[in-house]
């Protein structure tokens, strides 16, 4: 699994190279690209609970991505690197391994301790990981940020539980060897 974990930690350094010369830095705090260098680790210490909470983020992580492109987002192309190279390694991963149980819930947990420590360590109008407000166009559906925060959880509780059963129901769990 080196290979698969090598590749996708160079996918996240080619773009945060990218995002740094921009100087973006505050774009390296998303959820998304941590995802690629975490689906990385988690190939090269054979860790499937690490590997399974990353593909379960990017399963959203990509849908708000695609969603922020046609509305309003500008595209780096490096940005398919992260989204879409680290959610194709980590599905290889899983294919190999298996997705574990109850990625889901962890997955939430500690995406919900990222969002609040985004809120300390980015600027506000950047809205690193939906952070601070309702993005633009959302406005209308969500006037408070608390309703748009809520929806924005139980609808990736749904979509990680989707990725995550669907996952395991093609490819298995973990073996415990």
């Amino acid at each position: 699994m080196l290979w698969l974990g090598l590749t996708a930690i160079a996918f996240t350094i080619i773009h945060d190279a990218v995002l740094l010369y921009k100087r973006r830095w505050w774009d390296l705090a998303w959820v998304c690209h941590l995802s690629s260098a975490i689906i990385g680790v988690g190939c090269i210490f054979d860790w499937p609970y690490v590997v399974g909470i990353a593909v379960v983020w990017l399963f959203v992580g990509l849908t708000l991505w695609i969603v922020g492109l046609l509305t309003s987002e500008d595209f780096l192309p490096t940005s398919t690197l992260t989204h879409v190279g680290g959610l194709v390694i980590g599905v290889i991963y899983i294919s190999q391994r298996g997705m574990p149980d109850g990625v889901w819930w962890r997955g939430i947990l500690i995406l919900i301790a990222i969002q609040h420590l985004t809120r300390f360590c980015t600027p506000a109008q950047e809205n690193v990981n939906l952070a601070f407000f309702v993005s633009k166009g959302w406005e209308s559906w969500f006037p408070t940020y608390p309703r748009y925060w809520l929806m924005l959880k139980v609808a990736s509780i749904i979509m990680y539980l989707i990725a995550e059963f669907g996952l395991r129901a093609l490819f298995g769990e973990p073996s415990s060897a």
